[in-house]
């Protein structure tokens, strides 16, 4: 538009110079090379005014994107921690080739094989080759109380019993506890055992009728009492109060040759060994302790120093594992260790072996 106003004013100013002036003396010629001079020179200032004008840019318009559904991927299936517990322990049980055998010193028992380890801990109710003590226990002509047409009541249980002092009531370890002193805490104990039993206190009565506290005898390690009575026990059954009797029966070891110390300083009880702290005695006493316990020693041995004399027992157990583990079965020797000089007692523990048993991995909360 700016272009075609310029020309129409260059072209009317050449008219009139035309018009007017020397128009004979210039001639055609003149006029003609008049107007070329104007073209040119509005020519020229055409492409400056062109020049000085801003380049246009041309606007790029963006591409509409185009939605595509994604393509279908294969999403593996969920394996449960069960399923992975059980495929592992089908892949690790193996059936043990094992035969039972007694162990008769502690190098057999420190050098058993992992299977034969194994084969002992799943099988500790049934192993008959375990150390249950030497010395029987002296039931003085008193049989054993046997329950009667009731299923809840027990056979007489046989335990022992160590008399408790606390450390300024101790004078002299070098003699075994008197006659007249263990029958003194004998009776004590006895006669607290039945109060606990009436003391029960809570939604169903427990209550005592018939209590016996029968002296069996004595020997040179022990006097022995046997604690009888029936047991009364209330309960509503479908609203109606019923009351069952239980025959309840305790055979008690009274030691004399051990004490549980109460420490004052301590703030907790030790043992101390009253007599002579000689191998021989230490065996008797512990190998009835043993006699009257329930644990799943396989070898025991005896050794004394100068010092001190140790007891040693092997003891097998089965460990129940952590979730994402295994359970395991354990050897481990226990040192019951008696100080010549003090009489005190203390225990050691160390784990010989220790073996995983296949086909036993726990699952719960396994996070593999």
């Amino acid at each position: 538009m700016k272009n075609r106003i310029l020309t129409a004013i260059t072209l009317a100013a050449v008219i009139l110079c035309g018009c007017g002036g020397n128009t004979e003396e210039a001639g055609p010629s003149a006029a003609s090379a008049g107007i070329a001079s104007d073209t040119d020179a509005l020519t020229s200032e055409t492409d400056n005014v062109n020049n000085s004008l801003p380049a246009q840019t041309t606007e790029q318009i963006p591409e509409t994107s185009v939605q595509t559904e994604p393509e279908a991927v294969e999403v593996p299936a969920v394996v449960t921690a069960e399923e992975t517990s059980t495929a592992k322990n089908e892949q690790n049980e193996q059936p043990l080739n094992v035969e039972a055998r007694p162990f008769l010193s502690a190098e057999e028992v420190e050098n058993m094989s992992d299977e034969e380890l194994i084969y002992i801990a799943q099988n500790i109710s049934d192993f008959p080759y375990f150390f249950t003590g030497t010395e029987e226990i002296d039931l003085f002509g008193i049989p054993l109380a046997e329950p009667v047409n009731n299923s809840a009541a027990q056979k007489e249980q046989v335990s022992t019993v160590a008399m408790q002092l606390k450390e300024d009531e101790i004078t002299d370890l070098s003699e075994p506890l008197s006659a007249n002193v263990l029958r003194s805490f004998a009776d004590n104990y006895c006669q607290h055992m039945i109060k606990s039993s009436n003391d029960y206190d809570g939604y169903t009565g427990l209550q005592t009728k018939d209590e016996e506290m029968i002296f069996c005898g004595e020997n040179d390690f022990y006097i022995e009492y046997s604690i009888r009575y029936t047991e009364l026990r209330t309960m509503y059954r479908n609203d109606v109060r019923e009351t069952d009797e239980i025959p309840r029966a305790y055979r008690r070891c009274f030691l004399k040759n051990r004490i549980d110390v109460l420490s004052d300083t301590e703030n907790r009880t030790y043992n101390v060994y009253a007599g002579k702290v000689s191998a021989e005695g230490i065996e008797k006493e512990m190998d009835m302790f043993l006699g009257t316990s329930s644990m799943p020693v396989l070898y025991r041995e005896t050794t004394e120093t100068d010092e001190a004399v140790v007891y040693s027992c092997y003891e097998i157990y089965y460990v129940g594992g952590d979730y994402g583990l295994c359970d395991s079965a354990k050897l481990i020797k226990k040192d019951t260790i008696f100080d010549k000089q003090t009489h005190r007692e203390t225990q050691t523990e160390t784990v010989i072996k220790e073996a995983e048993i296949p086909g036993t991995y726990n699952y719960f909360m396994d996070y593999e």
